[in-house]
């Protein structure tokens, strides 16, 4: 069953495409936040979200209407949160790593 409002999306329609921002933003985030396991700040996780849409608008010719948004929305999601996760550098200070040095490895 075709989706109209993604039809309408399909055709540049910012009208449609503010509706499913609107109706799907809260199940992006909450798939961007549990993809991320607590290892991205909630600006970050935003920040994705927001990207997440973006992407969708800028892919929009290719989305098939006959198959689920919420799935094509998961995907684009998950991947930027792998992308991310994966440039995500730990820092350790110089009073971290001397508590490390110092530390019992046996315990």
């Amino acid at each position: 069953m075709k989706d109209k409002l993604v039809e309408k999306l399909i055709g540049s329609d910012v009208r449609a495409f503010e509706q499913i921002v609107k109706k799907y933003g809260r199940y992006v985030f909450r798939v961007v936040k549990n993809h991320s396991k607590g290892l991205l700040t909630r600006e970050d996780e935003e920040e994705i979200t927001n990207d997440t849409f973006a992407a969708l608008w800028l892919t929009r010719e290719r989305i098939d209407p006959e198959r689920p948004l919420l799935t094509y929305l998961a995907v684009i999601a998950r991947n930027k949160v792998s992308n991310s996760l994966r440039t995500l550098r730990f820092t350790v200070s110089i009073e971290q790593l001397g508590e490390l040095y110092d530390a019992d490895f046996e315990q």
